[in-house]
């Protein structure tokens, strides 16, 4: 709808596309990260039905003993990795009274975390097990880094898996559900990296930021829904101009009809391609001859060879 200039209306303006993308020293681990941030809200919402909103940080190496606070109880996810090494997965206590609230809600005092892990250890590992595999799935076309759950524990003592001195690579992905905020870290062992990131150093170009464009059946998949979804082929032998009847039509009446000896094929209401009329197993046919991509043979059944007929004559 146009409305005059003098309408007073209030007018919004918006941007089609906004986004801010932080990037620090290692720009595929933070397209990994940006990734894993993706695929969490979706798991947080269609397993957990949480509604979220998430964050992917730019990673950072510490030293290990920097990385693991020693005086702090937290709940530690110890992982294997690709190299059989080991990772440490940090939750903070926070979040996991957030996972565990509908089975605590009843009781008049918050647990401890080692109650919580007592009465919810197994449902916790369901819960983190999607996390790791969203994390794997964030690699997709760059590379392949699988993890393992091994064990849970509160003691950070308990979770030496790295000498204090070696480096650690931090991921970060933070998570804010209404009010509530909160993060999930990553700590892997930075010598499994070296050979990997010497090697994207170099590379200029970062693959595409939707993991979408990468179904592994997609050409399958599209075939399914053309074949799902109804069309309408029309052939058109030529135009027929009524000017000369002066609107009226009547039985018995013989208008001619221009054609350039051509059929054009009709499709969903756009001309599609150009093709030759015929005859083929004794019924009228039209046969395509131009705009053609896939030269394959048809499917269908041939029913008898296709032969040319003049449909114009006298």
């Amino acid at each position: 709808m146009i409305f005059s200039p003098d309408s007073n209306l209030e007018v919004e303006n918006h941007s089609l596309v906004e986004a801010q993308l932080s990037t620090g020293v290692y720009p595929w681990l933070d397209l990994v990260v940006r990734r894993w941030a993706m695929l969490l809200e979706d798991t947080l919402y269609y397993e957990l039905r949480i509604m979220s909103v998430t964050r992917g940080l730019p990673v950072v190496w510490k030293r290990f003993e920097d990385f693991l606070n020693h005086d702090a109880e937290l709940p530690i996810f110890i992982l294997d990795t690709v190299q059989k090494r080991k990772a440490v997965l940090l939750l903070e206590i926070p979040f996991l009274r957030f996972l565990t609230r509908k089975h605590d809600s009843e009781k008049e005092s918050e647990p401890s975390l080692q109650d919580m892990l007592k009465a919810h250890q197994k449902r916790l590992l369901t819960m983190i097990r999607p996390f790791i595999r969203d994390f794997e799935r964030s690699w997709q076309k760059i590379g392949e880094y699988p993890l393992q759950i091994k064990r849970i524990t509160t003691h950070p003592k308990r979770a030496q898996v790295m000498l204090p001195f070696e480096r650690c690579l931090v991921v970060q992905v933070e998570l804010k559900m209404g009010e509530f905020k909160t993060r999930l870290t990553l700590g892997l062992p930075f010598s499994e990296f070296h050979s990997f990131l010497t090697e994207t150093e170099t590379r200029r170009v970062l693959p595409p930021e939707s993991l979408e464009h990468y179904h592994e059946e997609i050409e399958q998949k599209l075939i399914q829904i053309l074949s799902r979804s109804g069309h309408s082929f029309s052939a058109q032998l030529g135009t027929i101009d009524l000017r000369d009847t002066g609107g009226r039509l009547v039985e018995g009446q013989v208008v001619p009809m221009n054609s350039e000896g051509t059929v054009k094929i009709v499709v969903n209401g756009s001309h599609a391609f150009q093709g030759e009329l015929g005859t083929s197993g004794g019924k009228y046919s039209v046969q395509v001859k131009s705009r053609i991509q896939n030269e394959n043979r048809s499917s269908l059944n041939q029913a008898g060879d296709f032969k040319r007929v003049n449909w114009f004559q006298s």
